[in-house]
């Protein structure tokens, strides 16, 4: 289990939900560009959604 400090706010995260692939994809790029700090790789799971997870700027889980 992957484990980070908690921000100030709480162990709060934000979840998206996505109509398309590409969409997806589109974001992830935008986190890569952007140097966020990615806790899970986007990537296909076993309930066959694409999946990932990081941390903004601010320390708030996405």
């Amino acid at each position: 289990m992957q484990t980070y400090p908690w921000p100030s706010h709480g162990p709060v995260e934000i979840v998206l939900d996505f109509e398309s692939k590409d969409e997806i994809e589109k974001v992830w790029q935008r986190v890569k560009e952007n140097n966020l700090k990615i806790i899970m790789p986007l990537e296909e799971q076993f309930w066959r959604a694409l999946y990932g997870r990081f941390i903004d700027s601010k320390g708030v889980g996405w």
